[in-house]
């Protein structure tokens, strides 16, 4: 009997239909039970008996992978592999599926979401009002406002589309430019300085990397406007997380909406600070969606394992 791992630690849990298709095809399966992205050794020690697994944003890398010596499949619940070694994986003869339902409209109405939160202050208002406090804080217009995009991929693109009603003057910055749909929607390609420095609102969509881990630190926070709104629903390596910190207690009129950190589950100082909104990486978490993934990433992995 096939026996596979479910790194997610949510996964099943808003429906049946993923676990009943292992069950009817008779594949042993064990659940992340911990409610968090596990750690290298704790994956190790979950996957060493396991033929596959459907992985998470958890590191797959050629440490991780040169100890499971057993696994054949790794089926990946989203569509980025930048955590995992895909020519490792390759050599070791591992199979890699990634799942190709879009993402797109879940991550940027979040993203959206948390950019009017920010702006209104709509979650330090209600958090005042459940505590019998009646207290009024200004906040700003959107409309007509600098939008920069750094990552001007899918769920850039979706943003964009999503924000046509306020006007922005959007700004974008990205390795490969998408001429055509800059021109239908009046964007600006710049440079990432010169982004930062013009932005109102900045937004990060772009993939992990090399080149984006630490992307955003104590130089790059300095570039910024004193009263920005910062957005991150890509990945928390991204930002240096001391220089986000220290860049938002010391601009009380900036702000952040963030929903990926680079330790899940998240509990550091950021959680201290009013200007800013933190939710634990929901960017997939819309009931449609995560079906639909949880569907695909079982479908891929018993294609993986039968094919074997």
């Amino acid at each position: 009997m096939k026996k596979v791992f479910l790194a997610t630690s949510t996964f099943g849990k808003f429906s049946k239909k993923p676990i009943e298709l292992l069950e009817e095809r008779k594949i042993s399966y064990l659940c992340n039970t911990s409610g968090k992205k596990l750690s290298n050794n704790d994956l190790v020690e979950k996957l060493k008996e396991c033929d596959g697994v459907i992985a998470g944003t958890e590191l797959y890398s050629s440490k991780v992978l040169e100890r499971l010596p057993k696994l054949k499949v790794i089926s990946r619940l989203g569509i980025g592999l930048d955590n995992v070694d895909l020519e490792f994986a390759k050599k070791k003869e591992i199979k890699i599926f990634k799942t190709q339902t879009s993402l797109n409209e879940s991550v940027s109405e979040l993203t959206l979401g948390l950019m009017i939160n920010a702006a209104k202050k709509i979650n330090q208002h209600s958090s005042n009002l459940k505590s019998g406090i009646w207290k009024k804080e200004m906040g700003i217009l959107l409309s007509n406002k600098t939008l920069g995009i750094i990552g001007l991929g899918g769920i850039g693109k979706s943003l964009v589309k999503l924000c046509q009603g306020f006007n922005f003057n959007i700004l974008a910055h990205d390795i490969n430019k998408d001429n055509d749909f800059a021109k239908k929607y009046k964007i600006k390609y710049e440079s990432f300085q010169n982004l930062l420095k013009k932005s109102d609102v900045l937004s990060f969509h772009t993939n992990l990397n090399r080149s984006a881990i630490n992307l955003m630190g104590k130089t790059q926070f300095d570039l910024l406007k004193k009263n920005v709104i910062i957005l991150n629903t890509s990945r928390g390596e991204i930002f240096k997380e001391k220089d986000l910190l220290d860049f938002l207690k010391k601009n009380k009129n900036a702000s952040a909406g963030i929903d990926v950190f680079s330790e899940e589950p998240y509990k550091g100082n950021l959680l201290k600070l009013k200007n800013i909104i933190t939710t634990p990486h929901i960017g997939s978490y819309s009931r449609e969606i995560r079906n639909e993934l949880e569907i695909e990433s079982v479908l891929n992995l018993i294609k993986g394992l039968n094919n074997d």
